[in-house]
């Protein structure tokens, strides 16, 4: 998902899931990854920050 900041019109952010955790760093080290990300880089001002974080919970909203 690419999220844009309602607040702050400039702040962009990206929220990508992995079926587990293992399956995050295999993508973390591929090659092509670390091209996209450096190319999303380039449009960044400031520094990129990436979160490393766990699924608690999960449920639908009605």
């Amino acid at each position: 998902m690419l999220l844009k900041d309602r607040d702050n019109p400039r702040r962009y952010l990206a929220l990508i899931e992995f079926g587990s955790y293992e399956e995050a760093m295999r993508n973390s080290e591929d090659p092509e990854t670390s091209r996209m990300a450096e190319q999303l880089g380039a449009l960044c001002i400031g520094e990129r920050v990436y979160t490393n974080c766990d699924l608690v919970e999960e449920r639908e909203l009605a």
